[in-house]
């Protein structure tokens, strides 16, 4: 048998209490919320869940309300039929805010997470108080959606780390 790969670094971070559900139109979105003072949304990228974060968020649980959500299709988020769309993201984070009764947050996304960012923080700028778009892109060309596909691909094929 062959040895088993060692964990990758955020899975070994705990996530404190459960994650509460957040009624989308088609779907529940599974939320971790934890910590207390200023709202910080953090979006994960494409294939991952909201436990890319916990490594980072754990500094911040002492002095801001964490807000993770998993997106459609990805961890503990129902997966309706697609097709998905960023808009459709953007959308669902303002649902969590919304849920949650936050008027106005910073707003950190990753990659699919920072295009939905983005696109937050465009359409309805007073909910966005500050923004961190990291390692991502304002626009998708069809060689940049041909990339994610790929990458959706071997996600699927062999985990996020992979993708």
């Amino acid at each position: 048998m062959p040895p088993t790969p060692p964990l990758p670094p955020f899975l070994l971070h705990a996530r404190p209490g459960a994650p509460i559900a957040v009624q989308a139109d088609d779907t529940e979105l599974s939320v971790w919320v934890g910590g207390e003072g200023p709202p910080v949304l953090f979006l994960h990228g494409l294939g991952w869940d909201s436990g890319l974060w916990w490594p980072l968020v754990a500094r911040f649980l002492p002095r801001f309300r964490v807000i993770c959500p998993d997106t459609r299709g990805h961890g503990l988020s129902g997966a309706p039929p697609g097709p998905y769309s960023i808009a459709g993201f953007a959308a669902d984070a303002l649902r969590v805010l919304d849920a949650l009764g936050i008027e106005r947050a910073a707003v950190v996304g990753l990659s699919q997470g920072g295009m939905t960012a983005l696109t937050l923080a465009t359409r309805h700028a007073s909910r966005v108080g500050r923004l961190a778009a990291l390692a991502t892109t304002a626009r998708v060309d069809p060689s940049t959606a041909a990339a994610l596909e790929d990458r959706i691909a071997a996600q699927r094929q062999a985990g996020p780390e992979a993708a």
